[in-house]
Protein backbone atom coordinates (compact mmCIF):
# COMPACT_ATOMS: atom_id res chain seq x y z
CA UNK A 1 0.00 0.00 0.00
CA UNK A 2 1.18 3.49 -0.91
CA UNK A 3 0.86 6.37 1.32
CA UNK A 4 -0.89 9.32 0.63
CA UNK A 5 0.64 12.39 0.01
CA UNK A 6 1.15 15.48 2.83
CA UNK A 7 -1.81 17.21 2.39
CA UNK A 8 -0.49 21.10 1.57
CA UNK A 9 -1.43 24.23 3.12
CA UNK A 10 -4.24 26.11 1.63
CA UNK A 11 -2.27 28.40 -0.14
CA UNK A 12 -4.37 31.36 -1.74
CA UNK A 13 -3.85 31.90 -5.31
CA UNK A 14 -3.07 34.71 -6.69
CA UNK A 15 -5.37 35.08 -9.19
CA UNK A 16 -7.58 37.75 -9.02
CA UNK A 17 -11.12 35.77 -9.40
CA UNK A 18 -10.27 33.22 -6.75
CA UNK A 19 -8.56 35.33 -4.17
CA UNK A 20 -10.15 35.42 -0.87
CA UNK A 21 -10.83 38.05 1.53
CA UNK A 22 -8.66 39.61 3.62
CA UNK A 23 -8.91 38.63 7.38
CA UNK A 24 -10.04 41.05 9.91
CA UNK A 25 -11.03 39.28 12.72
CA UNK A 26 -7.12 39.22 13.75
CA UNK A 27 -7.21 42.81 14.31
CA UNK A 28 -10.78 43.53 15.70
CA UNK A 29 -9.36 41.01 18.21
CA UNK A 30 -6.04 42.81 19.31
CA UNK A 31 -7.72 45.86 19.26
CA UNK A 32 -8.67 45.92 22.68
CA UNK A 33 -6.45 44.45 24.21
CA UNK A 34 -4.08 46.92 22.93
CA UNK A 35 -6.94 49.43 24.11
CA UNK A 36 -6.55 47.97 27.75
CA UNK A 37 -2.60 47.43 27.77
CA UNK A 38 -2.91 51.66 26.78
CA UNK A 39 -4.70 52.26 29.57
CA UNK A 40 -3.29 50.57 32.19
CA UNK A 41 -0.12 51.83 31.40
CA UNK A 42 -1.75 55.35 31.71
CA UNK A 43 -2.53 54.84 35.41
CA UNK A 44 0.36 53.09 36.45
CA UNK A 45 2.36 56.66 34.93
CA UNK A 46 0.14 58.35 36.64
CA UNK A 47 1.31 59.80 39.91
CA UNK A 48 -0.23 58.90 43.32
CA UNK A 49 -2.73 61.72 44.59
CA UNK A 50 -1.69 64.07 47.77
CA UNK A 51 -3.39 62.53 50.63
CA UNK A 52 -5.12 65.36 53.03
CA UNK A 53 -6.01 64.85 56.44
CA UNK A 54 -9.15 65.51 56.84
CA UNK A 55 -9.57 67.01 60.69
CA UNK A 56 -12.08 64.77 62.48
CA UNK A 57 -12.87 65.63 66.22
CA UNK A 58 -10.17 62.92 67.68
CA UNK A 59 -7.21 64.44 65.73
CA UNK A 60 -8.84 67.91 67.39
CA UNK A 61 -8.83 66.47 70.90
CA UNK A 62 -5.31 65.06 69.76
CA UNK A 63 -4.26 68.95 69.16
CA UNK A 64 -6.21 70.16 72.40
CA UNK A 65 -4.08 67.32 74.54
CA UNK A 66 -0.66 68.14 72.90
CA UNK A 67 -1.14 72.05 73.22
CA UNK A 68 -2.89 71.47 77.02
CA UNK A 69 0.68 69.09 77.54
CA UNK A 70 3.13 71.56 75.82
CA UNK A 71 1.50 74.19 78.31
CA UNK A 72 2.08 72.57 81.26
CA UNK A 73 5.88 71.64 80.58
CA UNK A 74 6.44 74.94 80.23
CA UNK A 75 4.74 76.16 83.40
CA UNK A 76 7.22 73.61 84.88
CA UNK A 77 10.19 74.79 82.97
CA UNK A 78 9.05 78.07 84.29
CA UNK A 79 8.76 77.28 88.08
CA UNK A 80 12.21 74.99 87.94
CA UNK A 81 13.71 78.07 86.26
CA UNK A 82 12.28 80.04 89.23
CA UNK A 83 13.66 77.48 91.83
CA UNK A 84 16.96 77.27 90.24
CA UNK A 85 16.78 81.46 90.80
CA UNK A 86 15.77 80.76 94.33
CA UNK A 87 18.08 78.14 94.66
CA UNK A 88 21.19 80.39 93.31
CA UNK A 89 20.23 83.51 96.09
CA UNK A 90 20.40 80.88 98.75
CA UNK A 91 23.77 79.60 97.67
CA UNK A 92 24.94 82.86 97.78
CA UNK A 93 22.89 84.19 100.88
CA UNK A 94 24.94 81.05 102.27
CA UNK A 95 28.18 81.90 100.98
CA UNK A 96 27.87 85.23 102.94
CA UNK A 97 26.98 83.36 105.78
CA UNK A 98 29.74 81.37 105.55
CA UNK A 99 32.29 84.21 105.07
CA UNK A 100 30.32 85.98 108.47
CA UNK A 101 30.92 82.65 110.28
CA UNK A 102 34.48 82.18 109.43
CA UNK A 103 34.89 86.07 110.21
CA UNK A 104 33.20 85.12 113.52
CA UNK A 105 35.67 82.36 113.86
CA UNK A 106 38.47 84.58 113.41
CA UNK A 107 37.02 87.10 115.97
CA UNK A 108 36.65 84.31 118.63
CA UNK A 109 39.71 82.53 118.27
CA UNK A 110 41.06 86.21 118.80
CA UNK A 111 39.11 86.28 121.99
CA UNK A 112 40.08 82.80 123.23
CA UNK A 113 43.96 83.83 122.22
CA UNK A 114 43.52 87.24 124.58
CA UNK A 115 41.75 85.40 127.16
CA UNK A 116 44.20 82.81 127.25
CA UNK A 117 46.89 84.77 127.37
CA UNK A 118 44.93 86.67 130.51
CA UNK A 119 44.29 83.56 132.30
CA UNK A 120 46.47 82.02 134.85
CA UNK A 121 46.66 78.41 135.91
CA UNK A 122 48.23 76.40 138.74
CA UNK A 123 52.02 77.00 137.83
CA UNK A 124 54.67 80.23 138.52
CA UNK A 125 54.38 82.82 136.30
CA UNK A 126 56.83 86.03 135.19
CA UNK A 127 55.07 88.72 134.96
CA UNK A 128 55.52 90.94 131.89
CA UNK A 129 57.13 87.41 130.30
CA UNK A 130 54.50 84.90 130.47
CA UNK A 131 51.32 87.05 131.23
CA UNK A 132 50.80 90.53 130.98
CA UNK A 133 50.46 92.88 134.50
CA UNK A 134 46.72 94.10 135.47
CA UNK A 135 44.53 92.87 138.11
CA UNK A 136 43.56 89.44 137.81
CA UNK A 137 40.59 87.64 139.75
CA UNK A 138 40.26 83.51 140.64
CA UNK A 139 36.08 81.99 140.77
CA UNK A 140 35.34 80.09 143.14
CA UNK A 141 38.44 78.63 144.89
CA UNK A 142 39.02 75.48 146.99
CA UNK A 143 39.52 75.79 150.36
CA UNK A 144 43.11 74.72 150.23
CA UNK A 145 44.38 77.55 147.41
CA UNK A 146 47.34 79.34 148.26
CA UNK A 147 49.06 82.09 146.21
CA UNK A 148 52.06 84.69 146.45
CA UNK A 149 53.79 87.26 144.70
CA UNK A 150 57.17 87.01 144.90
CA UNK A 151 59.96 89.56 143.42
CA UNK A 152 61.74 88.12 140.16
CA UNK A 153 64.74 86.81 140.78
CA UNK A 154 64.56 86.57 144.20
CA UNK A 155 63.90 82.54 143.61
CA UNK A 156 60.66 82.97 145.48
CA UNK A 157 62.49 84.08 148.80
CA UNK A 158 61.43 87.91 148.55
CA UNK A 159 57.52 87.20 149.22
CA UNK A 160 55.57 90.41 148.36
CA UNK A 161 52.09 89.53 148.77
CA UNK A 162 50.45 85.63 149.44
CA UNK A 163 47.22 84.17 150.81
CA UNK A 164 45.23 81.57 151.75
CA UNK A 165 41.88 82.47 150.98
CA UNK A 166 39.46 79.26 151.94
CA UNK A 167 36.91 80.25 149.61
CA UNK A 168 35.20 82.84 147.37
CA UNK A 169 36.93 85.26 144.63
CA UNK A 170 40.09 86.68 145.69
CA UNK A 171 41.58 89.54 143.56
CA UNK A 172 45.70 90.25 143.49
CA UNK A 173 47.51 93.35 141.58
CA UNK A 174 50.44 92.01 139.38
CA UNK A 175 53.44 94.33 138.33
CA UNK A 176 56.05 93.73 135.44
CA UNK A 177 58.52 91.96 137.22
CA UNK A 178 57.31 90.32 139.60
CA UNK A 179 56.38 86.55 139.88
CA UNK A 180 53.04 85.00 140.63
CA UNK A 181 52.52 81.57 142.14
CA UNK A 182 49.48 80.24 142.58
CA UNK A 183 48.01 76.40 143.89
CA UNK A 184 44.89 74.43 143.91
CA UNK A 185 43.08 78.32 143.23
CA UNK A 186 41.90 77.69 139.57
CA UNK A 187 42.14 79.95 137.06
CA UNK A 188 42.01 83.14 137.66
CA UNK A 189 41.25 86.11 134.74
CA UNK A 190 42.66 89.37 133.71
CA UNK A 191 39.63 91.91 134.94
CA UNK A 192 41.52 95.22 133.48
Amino acid sequence: MTEPAPSQPDVPSTTPETSPKPRRWPWIAAAPVALLLGVGVGFALQPEPEKVEVPTAATAHEKTRMSEQARQLDGRQEALDDREAELDDRADELDTRADDVEQQEAALDERLETVRQNTVTTGTWTVGEDIESGIYRALDVSADCYWEITEAGSNGSDILNNGIPGGGNPSVTLSKGQVFTTQRCGEWHKQE
